[in-house]
């Protein structure tokens, strides 16, 4: 698989500095391992080459483990908000935005997003789940593979609607994938989802 050519015409993002209220304090910089859950989202994508910037209000929290900062955001409305400054800042046709916690996140996965971008197309992960009938595709917007073509969209969406919202109204290829993947992939809301982490994963 060559690298270059899959990071070649798209940025990075990190989603950061959220209320995480379910969590009671920042996630980004909650110790796993000994480190921020922050520090191993970065380190998944400069595995592929990248250098992420940390979408946030307050960038001064992160200075230790980022090197570049988005601080546009409009408080308190999400993370879509947390996209749309994103691609707005992007100088390039593709973003490849993660959120803070993440930690188990690693360079296969996101590889797999970049081998399956299609121009004008974003693409995430589905997970099939028992809880409806049929089976209902579940669609994961974080990590994902986002155009900026899609920022329009963004902007014609009433101030604090969800990525879902998002994902209804634009062009969307969805990678099916099992259940231990997603589990890997989902974020850490809780502290008891914190302490269900396994010991000693996480990248490197």
């Amino acid at each position: 698989m060559n690298q270059a050519r899959l990071s070649a015409g798209l940025e990075s993002f990190i989603l950061a500095g959220g209320k995480s209220s379910r969590f009671g304090s920042d996630k980004a910089l909650a110790l796993w391992n000994g480190k921020p859950l922050l520090a191993y989202t970065i380190a998944a994508l400069r595995d592929l080459g990248l250098t992420p910037r940390v979408v946030t209000r307050d960038p001064l929290p992160y200075v230790e483990y980022a090197k570049a900062f988005v601080t546009s955001e409009r408080p308190d409305l999400g993370p879509l908000e947390g996209l749309r400054v994103a691609l707005k800042s992007s100088s390039h046709e593709f973003a490849l935005v993660l959120t803070a916690d993440m930690p188990l996140v690693n360079k296969t996965h996101l590889q797999r997003l970049l081998a399956s971008r299609a121009a004008d197309t974003a693409v995430v992960f589905i997970s099939e789940e028992k809880n409806a009938t049929p089976l209902a595709a579940i669609r994961h917007p974080f990590p994902g593979l986002y155009p900026r073509s899609a920022l329009p969209t963004i902007e014609s969406l009433s101030p604090g609607s969800s990525v879902q919202a998002l994902l209804d109204r634009i062009a969307l290829r969805g990678l099916t994938t099992d259940a231990e993947t997603i589990s890997t992939l989902r974020g850490v809301n809780t502290p008891d989802d914190l302490r269900r982490l396994p010991t000693g994963a996480g990248s490197s």
